[in-house]
């Protein structure tokens, strides 16, 4: 009798040791994406194959040739997670203060295509902007997703030489579409 109680005891003790780790996440990929994710964050999200990682820490980063006849032009995706000091801001007062910071930074260089545009990311209100920064002869694009979520703003970023754009945007819009929460 003791033997079986123990033996029960030791088995529910697994079963909640196994329940702490995280939830499982569905191996079903759609077809040609691979899952991007790490134990450091608490999202993972899929992306064309035809992208590669190019970071894995505590940022995820992916990476796409954008390049024409042979050259290399890289267009990435990149999501990042950052604890805000007013756990109260919503996604458009963080693209307020994360643009005036751009502002500063790049000032007439910068031009904004559109900003605060609501949209939705894993379920949760986003807010969504494009714009483009001429650095010495290159303009870039740069397209950001920005979630709030329990005090934790979290920005999807595309970044891709201006004239790439078209052909790297369906990447963004994958990592949107099958970015999963934890």
């Amino acid at each position: 009798m003791k033997k079986t109680l123990l033996l029960l005891l030791l088995c529910a003790c697994t079963v909640l040791m196994a329940s702490c780790n995280k939830a499982p996440v569905d191996e079903t990929l759609p077809e040609g994406c691979l899952r991007a994710e790490n134990d450091a964050t608490d999202f993972n999200f899929c992306y064309p194959n035809t992208w590669t990682v190019d970071r894995n820490d505590g940022m995820i980063s992916i990476k796409t040739n954008v390049g024409k006849s042979g050259t290399l032009a890289y267009a990435t995706v990149s999501v990042q997670a950052y604890t805000m000091e007013d756990s109260t801001m919503s996604a458009g007062n963080f693209w307020d203060a994360h643009k005036a910071d751009l502002e500063d930074l790049y000032g007439e260089k910068l031009v904004i295509e559109k900003e605060k545009e609501e949209t939705e990311l894993a379920g949760n209100i986003a807010a969504r902007a494009k714009y483009s920064i001429k650095l010495s002869d290159m303009t870039y694009v740069f397209e950001q997703i920005i979630c709030v979520r329990y005090g934790v703003a979290y920005m999807i970023t595309l970044t891709a030489p201006e004239g790439t754009y078209e052909t790297a945007a369906p990447g963004l819009e994958t990592v949107m579409t099958y970015f999963v929460f934890e």
